[in-house]
């Protein structure tokens, strides 16, 4: 055989043993890795290092990071809440497409309980509880702060609205507008106004209406929502902008068939196999879930948990796995 024939032919191995690598999800993403492939949205508290939520580290080189601040990838921080839209092909690694940073308020401290235990504060008609996992940014501690102090808190809600504090920024006060998140409730049109969080009235009559789309005809009792504007100290707060949540954040819920994980308060529990909600995501357990770090009967109204399984065609998160945190 002439060396001209045995040239082509190790040519034609070549591309045959590329093409079948690539095929079989062996294409390198430039840095000597196998580029994830399948899609996730995940939501809980993260830790820095890209972004690891819940067990999974993403890369956040290449993200869209949506926050009122502008902040970037860099600027992400250990105890930030987050949203993510993302690919893993193992629950152990991936790519993160979009990041949105969800802090539950930006608002001066009404009052601080040392005496409390769990310590606790109260901002924005919310109290925050303080633990050993807090953690505190531009101030040394709980102890450290102080009354009027203006903070920008991330963390979870439970089943009695208290929120479970896993980050406390102090921020400056031209930095970022006084905002809260909350559930509309007494509202009002023609007044145009709501009760959020039961006790802060806000008046929306000169707001903008956040997504695109979304309206004063977007309100309704029961709402998620977040307002924007100034003076969240004062008796009746000012909203310059109302974001409607359940449609600002439908990018990021997850799609039928898409793997999703979520951490949260459980809420709404009655019995398992069943549905009840995790942060707000409705979920369901199986006979074929399976628990880790306890058992069914440890799946009551307050545990913390977070919750990974698929969507289904109602969308539910039909949970594989329940953890228990």
């Amino acid at each position: 055989m002439n060396r001209s024939i045995l040239s082509r032919m190790r040519v034609a191995l070549v591309v045959t043993a590329l093409a079948l690598f690539v095929a079989c999800g062996g294409g390198i993403d430039g840095t000597g890795s196998t580029p994830p492939g399948q899609a996730i949205t995940s939501s809980g508290v993260m830790t820095k290092g890209s972004v690891i939520l819940n067990g999974v580290r993403f890369d956040d080189s290449t993200a869209v990071i949506t926050d009122d601040l502008g902040r970037n990838a860099a600027q992400l921080a250990n105890g930030m809440v987050v949203r993510l839209r993302g690919r893993s092909d193992d629950n152990v690694n991936g790519v993160a497409e979009r990041i949105d940073v969800e802090n539950e308020l930006r608002a001066p401290i009404i009052s601080i309980n040392a005496a409390a235990l769990p310590l606790s504060f109260v901002a924005a008609g919310l109290t925050m509880l303080v633990d050993s996992e807090t953690v505190f940014a531009n101030v040394a501690n709980f102890a450290a702060l102080a009354v009027g102090m203006r903070v920008e808190v991330h963390g979870l809600r439970d089943a009695f609205g208290f929120l479970h504090a896993s980050r406390v920024e102090v921020v400056a006060a031209g930095q970022g507008v006084d905002e809260v998140r909350g559930t509309v409730s007494a509202l009002n049109t023609i007044a145009s106004t709501f009760l959020l969080n039961g006790s802060i009235v806000v008046n929306y009559a000169n707001a903008t209406f956040s997504p695109a789309g979304a309206s004063a005809a977007s309100l309704a009792n029961g709402a998620l929502v977040e307002v924007r504007g100034g003076n969240l100290a004062g008796i009746v707060f000012l909203a310059t902008q109302v974001d409607i949540e359940v449609l600002e954040d439908d990018p990021l819920r997850g799609r039928v068939g898409e793997k999703q994980e979520v951490e949260g308060f459980v809420t709404g529990f009655t019995a398992h196999p069943g549905t009840f909600l995790v942060n707000g995501r409705t979920v369901s357990t199986t006979a074929s879930t399976r628990f880790v770090g306890g058992t069914a009967a440890d799946l009551i109204n307050n545990a913390k948990v977070e919750a990974s399984g698929v969507i289904d065609a109602q969308d539910v998160l039909v949970a594989s796995v329940i953890e228990f945190r």
